[in-house]
């Protein structure tokens, strides 16, 4: 069977890659508190929204997002970190597996076949 690699130059605009990476870098800087429900709190959410902007709807529409969930995208992101072991709960805290360290120092093809394999 035919199996074609993908090259850097094509994935190098590819927003939830870029972003993905954003979210494990933050994490494995500094591992964000968990709620009792097991998800992000509203200041790691806050810090996050530096980095990863949220939606201009979100913005225009003055809503504001008051848990994980209300913000698809960084729910979507989180789950793929957990999906595929980049990251562990412990402790009441979010960290970057070992896994997951190893994926932020892959090369970009590398990192974007993980992430769709995980998806």
């Amino acid at each position: 069977m035919f199996e074609q690699k993908i090259q850097e130059n094509e994935i190098k605009d590819c927003q939830i890659l870029a972003d993905f990476i954003i979210l494990l870098s933050y994490l494995e800087k500094s591992p964000a508190k968990l709620t009792t429900t097991g998800n992000l709190t509203l200041k790691v959410i806050d810090e996050i929204a530096g980095f990863i902007p949220i939606p201009p709807s979100y913005v225009e529409h003055n809503y504001s997002i008051k848990n994980q969930q209300e913000w698809g995208y960084l729910d979507l992101l989180v789950t793929l970190a957990e999906v595929a072991r980049f990251t562990t709960k412990r402790k009441g805290k979010k960290h970057v597996s070992k896994r997951g360290r190893e994926y932020l120092t892959a090369f970009k093809a590398e990192q974007f076949e993980d992430l769709f394999l995980a998806y």
